[in-house]
């Protein structure tokens, strides 16, 4: 049933790990001089983009594409068990676990580009995408917390 409140969640969930897929940057990087003027364009940092081959950050951004994949894969297959709550509910936990170490992992990776690139002359800061993978565990607890409360209301209702 897709009227539930544990639904708009999941998919709100889903929403803010799409929005990562190349849609919206995740970090942006600023070039300045010693001066403080502008050196170049900012460089922005997407999810599902191919970025560079050095190894430690290259290894850090595909751990945050596969982790972010896999977010958004959880959170559409348990949008669809709504028949199987506790396999649900079991669902939104992990979702929330990936969703936390995609955030985790995308912190990572925007910090060792940033001291590949030199810390001195480069600016770096989060950016809409970034806020909204932080906003993805989140929801997956509300879900899985709305799907305890529905289990509760169908134990009981089957008592009577």
């Amino acid at each position: 049933m897709f009227y539930r409140i544990q639904s708009l969640y999941l998919i709100l969930a889903l929403v803010c790990a799409v929005l990562n897929m190349n849609v919206y940057p995740f970090w942006r990087y600023d070039f300045f001089a010693p001066d403080g003027t502008r050196l170049s364009d900012p460089m922005w940092l997407y999810g599902f983009s191919i970025f560079g081959r050095s190894g430690d950050v290259s290894l850090t951004f595909y751990a945050f594409n596969a982790a972010l994949f896999f977010s958004a894969a959880i959170a559409l297959v348990a949008l669809f068990l709504f028949k199987n709550r506790k396999i649900q509910a079991t669902l939104c936990h992990v979702g929330a676990l990936v969703s936390f170490i995609a955030v985790a992992v995308a912190f990572l990776a925007a910090f060792a580009l940033k001291t590949k690139l030199g810390t001195d002359a480069v600016e770096s800061a989060p950016e809409l995408g970034f806020y909204a993978m932080l906003l993805a565990p989140a929801l997956f607890f509300l879900a899985a917390r709305a799907i305890s409360k529905d289990e509760e209301i169908a134990t009981a209702y089957r008592r009577l």
